[in-house]
């Protein structure tokens, strides 16, 4: 995970895609960490040197509709009684922000403590007596087109708002916060079945298989050859999603690995050539196929996404892991010569 800690912000990058060998070599699928810069030289003390207010400021970019950044903010007072969170991007695109306190979660749409749906990349979120006992967690989503913003948290000790409070939208206009992979298995696939239901959940194994359906599908419309699906690969991913949640990163590599795929690796699998794809995101759609079909959907809407689905892989694997406030965490394997 190719964090960055900058001005009191730590940007977390939501979308991933990677891959190493065969047809395809991509790594990002959103915008590159470097390219963000301080505006707000000028973050205060706070607390520690008697100050009743701290204000720090960060710029970056989203390149395309439905991208999205998360940061993390750490806190600068000790007990702050009111925080502000400002957006200002550009005129001419939709840029949406969603903040959520007290949690380790990202704020993604219905999942966030307030939102700001407000046009023309113009958003303020006032936050009373936050819960500062974990970093402050913000998401900047495009809703409709591009360019640059500045990210400005504003904390105060008194009971000043210093903001105009957070407004809301319908809910037919919460972005599609990211894209990343799924996969599950149809009849051109290997055969795989829901096997033994190790992670007690039968409806992720039918997000799993309707996601690889998908998948298929699209390879087929676009003049590919069907991939088989892989039960091995799908439990190593579906480990790798679980383990994103329990050790709370998003990467394709593990703390401990030096490469995404050392879990693979790990556990008896030797490809000629690996791919990989990666996806956190709020749980969008009521049932299987429903939630299968949006993950795809977000997939295909990001270049490096789509390359890897449509590379000259052989097999794939599917694994999902859901939190207790339904974020979703997808894995998906891609492998030739295994």
């Amino acid at each position: 995970m190719s964090d960055e800690i900058e001005n009191g912000f730590e940007r977390r990058t939501l979308l991933k895609a990677i891959g190493t060998g065969g047809a395809v070599a991509t790594i990002g699928g959103m915008v590159t960490p470097a390219s963000a810069t301080t505006t707000d030289s000028d973050r205060r003390a706070g607390q520690g040197s008697g100050s009743d207010s701290a204000t720090a400021s960060v710029d970056s970019s989203l390149a395309r509709t439905w991208e999205s950044e998360y940061w993390s903010y750490k806190w600068e007072l000790s007990s702050p009684r009111t925080v502000v969170v400002e957006l200002v991007g550009p005129d001419d695109a939709d840029f949406d922000l969603y903040v959520s306190e007290g949690t380790a979660s990202c704020p993604i749409g219905s999942h966030s403590d307030q939102q700001s749906w407000s046009k023309a990349s113009k958003g303020s979120i006032t936050l009373d007596d936050p819960d500062s006992s974990t970093d402050l967690r913000i998401l900047v989503s495009s809703h409709e087109g591009s360019g640059r913003y500045t990210l400005t948290v504003t904390e105060r000790s008194s009971a000043e708002s210093g903001g105009d409070g957070s407004s809301a939208g319908s809910t037919d206009g919460s972005p599609a916060e990211s894209d990343g992979d799924g996969s599950s298995s149809e009849s051109d696939g290997d055969g795989s079945s829901t096997e033994s239901d190790e992670d007690g959940s039968s409806t992720i194994h039918q997000i799993e298989r309707n996601v690889h359906q998908e998948v298929n599908r699209q390879r087929k419309n676009n003049g590919k050859a069907p991939v088989s699906y892989d039960t091995q690969m799908a439990s190593v991913a579906r480990k790798h999603s679980q383990d994103m949640i329990d050790r709370d990163y998003f990467s394709h590599v593990a703390p401990e690995d030096d490469s995404f795929a050392d879990h693979y690796n790990d556990e008896g699998i030797s490809c000629n050539g690996l791919g990989e794809n990666i996806l956190y995101r709020s749980i969008q759609g009521s049932s299987p196929e429903e939630i299968a079909a949006n993950i795809v959907e977000q997939w295909w809407s990001s270049d490096s996404h789509r390359r890897n689905i449509l590379g000259t892989w052989k097999t794939e694997g599917i694994g999902i892991a859901i939190t207790d406030d339904d974020v979703l965490y997808a894995t998906e394997g891609f492998g030739n010569g295994c």
